[in-house]
């Protein structure tokens, strides 16, 4: 098996052929990848392996050179920019190394931001912060927070338009052995809860324990761990 989760129904993300190049050095070479509704699968390899230009294609903020990628049904390779843009806002959560919040906004206010985006009212924040222990910092400011709970409020805010896919890069990168964990745990526990597939890339092996699966990215191809 060459990096395909395995799933007794059609999988949430399917993967076919993908091929990205830069310059003459191929980062992604004819990679296939299946993850199924609430499986949580671990992407590991060095800095420089593909990870993150591989989370950018799934997410539709990069178009692979070749190959298919869909969401649900949705055929990301496909669409137009735009039509990309609206499946990541209604159907994809991302998660960053460093959270990227935004340091004008609140921390309610950032959690209910893709709500907003999605011209929905905004009522989601306190529970979405309660379920990653964080019910009383919502009108807390960015950088009043640790990294830590700077992680949270990210997974929150993936978390806030009810993603059938949640993708997070690095999400441990800037923590210690204790909060990578943590952090781990509560990723996999809060896709789990909404039934969203995950994909996490990471070179933790902390995190990596905290997934079902982990698939190594060599030669632009996963390989199963």
């Amino acid at each position: 098996m060459t990096g395909r989760v395995r799933t007794t129904e059609l999988p949430t993300l399917r993967c076919r052929g993908l091929r990205l190049r830069f310059g003459a050095r191929p980062i992604l070479d004819g990679l296939d990848l299946d993850v199924g509704r609430g499986e949580a699968l671990a992407i590991m390899g060095p800095s420089g392996s593909g990870k993150t230009s591989l989370l950018h294609c799934l997410a539709g903020l990069r178009q692979p050179d070749a190959g298919d990628i869909s969401v649900a049904g949705a055929e990301l390779t496909r669409m137009s920019h735009r039509q990309r843009a609206r499946v990541r806002l209604n159907s994809i959560g991302m998660v960053f190394q460093f959270g990227e919040l935004l340091d004008e906004l609140t921390v309610g206010e950032n959690v209910e931001l893709p709500l907003r985006l999605r011209r929905e009212r905004g009522t989601a924040a306190g529970r979405l912060l309660g379920s990653v222990g964080l019910a009383d910092r919502g009108g807390s400011w960015p950088a009043e927070l640790s990294g830590g709970e700077v992680q949270r409020v990210a997974i929150a805010r993936a978390l806030a338009g009810r993603p059938v896919l949640l993708l997070a890069d690095e999400p441990t990168g800037a923590l210690d052995e204790g909060l990578s964990r943590a952090v781990g745990e509560l990723l996999r526990s809060s896709a789990s809860a909404v039934g969203a597939a995950l994909v996490v890339a990471t070179h933790d092996p902390i995190v990596a324990s905290s997934m079902d699966r982990t698939a190594r990215l060599r030669h632009g191809q996963l390989v199963a761990a």
